[in-house]
């Protein structure tokens, strides 16, 4: 029994060893294309593109982060105006912030990440799947700095409320919290790694 344990235990150090050297490596390999902006305890990723009288501000969906706009979304719309895209924490290359997550909080870090980072608004915010519920509760908070909220594909505010415990589940919504655990996991890590997380929220 000693000996099982003592395997285990060496196998959880040398995991996270590994893991912790993996995503040095990462970091090294593939730099952040912005700014760590520091939003009281961990940084934030911020990359800003272009000129203008507004900023564009994106929250990417569930699962995605400031790469799934870069590429070629950004560049397109920083010709006309100023446009930045940003990681959550936890996602991309932003560190990891304090629990609860919750849409209040990810909004006040947003709003500090812009101040911190001189970003001039007024902002068009543009919120994709989750991100859009984010956005919504920015514009309700902040409403003196947005000029326009743009939801693409958005989560609604009702399916961020906690199911009746007293309800049945049904084989469609057991389905969907299976998947939304397997999300809320991936949000969890550094950066994400799970394209069907990705892809469904």
């Amino acid at each position: 029994m000693a000996a099982a344990v003592g395997i285990l235990v060496v196998l959880s150090l040398a995991g996270a060893y590994y893991e912790s050297a993996a995503e040095a490596a990462d970091l090294k390999a593939y730099p952040p294309p912005g700014r760590m902006i520091d939003v009281g305890g961990h940084r934030l990723h911020i990359h800003c593109m272009g000129t203008g009288s507004l900023t564009v501000v994106i929250d990417a969906g569930w699962g995605g982060w400031s790469a799934s706009w870069s590429s070629w979304v950004q560049p397109d719309a920083a010709k006309t105006t100023r446009e930045c895209t940003y990681d959550r924490a936890g996602m991309g290359w932003s560190e990891p912030g304090p629990l609860p997550r919750t849409a209040e909080s990810v909004a006040r870090e947003l709003h500090i990440l812009r101040q911190r980072a001189g970003v001039a608004g007024p902002y068009v915010l543009v919120g994709h799947s989750m991100g859009g519920l984010t956005m919504r509760t920015f514009a309700h908070a902040y409403p003196a700095d947005v000029a326009g909220v743009v939801l693409v594909d958005s989560m609604s505010p009702s399916q961020a409320k906690p199911a009746d415990p007293a309800a049945p589940p049904s084989p469609a919504s057991s389905s969907s919290r299976a998947s939304s655990s397997s999300c809320r996991a991936a949000s969890n890590t550094a950066r994400p790694r799970s394209p069907r997380c990705a892809r469904s929220c």
